[in-house]
């Protein structure tokens, strides 16, 4: 309990000083949050069906707040839902405050006061896999919130640490595959990936993800891999470390949960094995950076969940 309450007494004072302030356990090291637009001022581009960029779906719409001139840094990802928040049934409401926008399959709520937020997503109810459940290399809903480029890239070089700092709480957490559940093919994910670019040369690149969530374990299990089983995988490297490494509890449905964990050791650990395994072999650690992020449900199977994000922060430790 003294742990955690250091850490939200440390972060309301980088709250209050703009999340640029010197670390005090590390003498010389300026700590700053680095993602854009942390409340959601700025709006969201919005995409459709199809994740390929030869098919034009990457931008078809904006969440605006009924405002002009805003400039989206955020994307909503919404590959392989056939409901879409940029249609013409799509709903917007404010309630209490909170933006609400929903779409009969989707709902996302937006609190721009805090940058507290809600992702809820009802595959039954979208319709996509109405007539039966996904196969295999087939495509599956993706409902996140991306950032698709950094307007800044920070180098992993400059950092002394990598704090992810979440406070989140699972809502909802229901299968909807029935009797045709293969676990194999079937999982609900609440994800948090950043890309981890080589800055001379982009195209070379790894993705470091987070499963904070999977329906299928309490703590979800190490994976390294290519991207792949699907047509628009990108064939980099994948590399997720245990749930155990950043999680203290398992993720429970009614469960208020806090993630805090420096990561830049096991992001070292992850370009490592993917140079070992023949990805990114001219790439050198000191022209890493951070150049994309996203955090959202992956569902490659029918489920319906939910999840609340009261706190979300990348804290950077800059020498």
């Amino acid at each position: 309990m003294k742990k955690l309450a250091a850490i939200i007494l440390s972060i309301i004072i980088c709250m209050f000083a703009g999340c640029a302030t010197e670390n005090g356990g590390q003498k010389g090291v300026k700590e700053e949050q680095i993602i854009p637009d942390i409340h959601f001022e700025e709006g969201f581009v919005l995409t459709g069906f199809d994740s390929r960029p030869e098919y034009n779906q990457r931008d078809i719409g904006r969440i605006d707040y009924g405002q002009d001139n805003l400039s989206p840094v955020w994307r909503i990802g919404q590959w392989g839902c056939l409901s879409n928040l940029a249609y013409e049934n799509a709903t917007y409401t404010v309630e209490n405050g909170v933006d609400v926008f929903r779409d009969g399959g989707k709902e996302l709520k937006i609190n721009r006061q805090t940058g507290a937020y809600s992702l809820n997503v009802n595959a039954a109810a979208d319709g996509v896999y109405a007539d039966g459940v996904r196969q295999e290399n087939e495509p599956w809903i993706h409902f996140i919130l991306e950032i698709p480029q950094f307007p800044e890239f920070v180098k992993l070089k400059d950092l002394e640490y990598l704090t992810y700092y979440l406070e989140f709480q699972l809502t909802k957490g229901e299968n909807q595959c029935g009797a045709d559940y293969d676990p194999n093919l079937h999982s609900s994910m609440f994800l948090w990936y950043i890309t981890v670019s080589d800055l001379t040369d982009t195209s070379q690149y790894l993705w470091f993800g987070l499963p904070i969530y999977d329906n299928r374990h309490d703590y979800s299990l190490e994976f390294a891999a290519q991207d792949g089983g699907k047509e628009d995988s990108t064939d980099a490297f994948i590399y997720n470390p245990g749930g155990e490494i950043f999680l203290d509890m398992p993720v429970k449905v009614g469960v208020n949960n806090v993630l805090s964990r420096d990561m830049l050791p096991t992001i070292k650990y992850a370009f490592e094995l993917a140079q070992e395994r023949g990805f990114m072999k001219n790439t050198k650690f000191e022209n890493l950076g951070i150049t994309s992020m996203y955090i959202g449900w992956e569902l490659p199977g029918t489920f319906n969940v939910g999840m609340d994000v009261y706190n979300m922060q990348l804290l950077a430790g800059k020498k």
